[in-house]
């Protein structure tokens, strides 16, 4: 109910690759702060390499204004108010950079993607960057498609500095015996 967003954008394909820009205009009613109505601008490009199966994305986005909240910062601060913690600790995006390459190996080997991305917030000094690589592919076991995916990150936090190590293991299978 205390908030509302609007987003424009467009997409252009050139022979060198996708490029995007998007702009939202965003205003968050949340009690005790004043500077609650602000613009996020994001351009992003992409490319494609069909001969070598690679997907290659690179995405920017920078917060413009102090003022913007994105939609989950806005609810998590009403939450923090109605429980009387401090709001001023909800961190929000100043600025982020993210990198992604997918590649899909030859065969049925799957797909390899590595991803790094880089924050910087309004509120805390420090930047947070993050490094992940990770593996996809399907699988067949007693007659059922499955996918999996395997992957590790490392993660460091803000101005602590604090380094995270995250590794991630996901099956996926159909349940019944239909398609559906």
């Amino acid at each position: 109910d205390n908030y509302a967003a609007g987003l424009l954008g467009a997409a252009f394909n050139t022979p060198y690759g996708a490029l995007a820009m998007d702009v939202t205009q965003a205003r968050a009613d949340i009690a005790g702060i004043d500077n609650t109505t602000g613009q996020s601008v994001r351009v992003s490009y992409a490319k494609s390499v069909p001969r070598t199966p690679t997907n290659l994305t690179v995405a920017a986005y920078r917060y413009s204004s102090s003022g913007f909240w994105a939609m989950p910062d806005a609810y998590l601060a009403s939450e923090r108010i109605a429980t009387g913690s401090d709001v001023r600790t909800v961190a929000r995006q100043r600025t982020q950079l993210q990198l992604t390459l997918n590649q899909s190996l030859p065969g049925r080997w799957g797909n390899l993607y590595i991803s790094g991305s880089s924050r910087s917030y309004w509120n805390d000094s420090g930047t947070t960057t993050q490094f992940q690589v990770g593996y996809n592919n399907a699988l067949r076991l007693v007659g059922t498609s499955m996918m999996f995916n395997l992957s590790a990150s490392r993660l460091r936090q803000g101005a602590s500095g604090a380094l995270v190590n995250q590794f991630h293991a996901g099956l996926s299978m159909p349940l019944g015996r239909t398609q559906r």
